[in-house]
């Protein structure tokens, strides 16, 4: 199984909300069936900048919430085709990150797409992906 993670879902993995630990039980779940968990690069400047943001923080000290977030995540590079494919998306309001990051799930072949965006779990699910926001 390959498992896509968006910044959203990366996000809890590191900040406690109320779906954090469904998310971390349900990674786990996912682990233990030898699942691939990804996401694309556009992951980690989204983190990185949300949890700057958020905590008042440099780079630097935000640096291990960062890899706290994507451990274990394979990063898919932001190439020609993700650009090409975040382009021609529907559904039109489709918010050009949020595109970038369908996209990528969608060239990944994700069997299931993690999101707490409402807005991109429909995209996805338009575009043929599974989404899913454990905890919700």
């Amino acid at each position: 199984m390959r498992v896509y993670l968006d910044s959203s879902a990366l996000l809890k993995r590191v900040i406690a909300e109320s779906e954090s630990e469904d998310l971390r039980a349900a990674l786990r779940r996912h682990a233990d069936e030898r699942a691939v968990l990804l996401s694309s690069r556009l992951a980690a400047i989204e983190v990185s900048r949300a949890i700057r943001t958020r905590f008042d923080l440099g780079y630097v000290a935000a640096a291990d919430f960062v890899d706290d977030a994507m451990s274990g995540i394979a990063e898919y590079p932001i190439g020609d085709e993700v650009v090409s494919l975040s382009q021609r998306l529907n559904p039109n309001r489709l918010r050009s990150l949020d595109a970038i990051h369908v996209a990528s799930a969608m060239l990944l072949d994700a069997d299931l797409l993690i999101t707490y965006d409402d807005r991109m779990a429909e995209a996805g699910q338009q575009n043929g992906l599974r989404p899913a926001a454990p905890g919700r």
